[in-house]
């Protein structure tokens, strides 16, 4: 993941700082130099840093999504135990939010049947 952050700002024109310099130096560095070297080591530990908050951000968002879609499937389960249940469930999702779905409870159909 760093390789990309590194790509990306060298795209953006900034690619010549955030590399490390392979030549060696000559003779004693001054300290401008080293400053800048300590700069650029700084910016690669912090892009690297970044690159695995990010991975560990994404995948557990993506077990967070496997979760819930895991548990709804485990509560739809009970629905399919037999027709009556299964249609009961259809109806009920198909009316909700317009205070019909009440009329197709079972406690409304016993009291319907009495």
């Amino acid at each position: 993941m760093p390789g990309v952050f590194i790509a990306w700002c060298a795209q953006a024109g900034w690619g010549a700082s955030l590399q490390p310099s392979s030549a060696p130096a000559a003779g004693k560095a001054s300290s401008a130099g080293r400053a800048e070297r300590r700069l650029r080591r700084a910016l690669l530990r912090l892009a690297r840093l970044a690159a695995r908050a990010l991975a560990v951000a994404l995948g557990a968002a993506v077990l967070a999504a496997l979760a819930a879609a895991a548990a709804r499937t485990w509560a739809r389960n009970w629905d399919w135990l037999s027709e009556s249940t299964l249609f009961t469930s259809a109806a009920q999702v198909r009316l909700r939010g317009t205070g019909e779905a009440l009329r197709f409870s079972p406690a409304a159909d016993a009291r319907a049947s009495q």
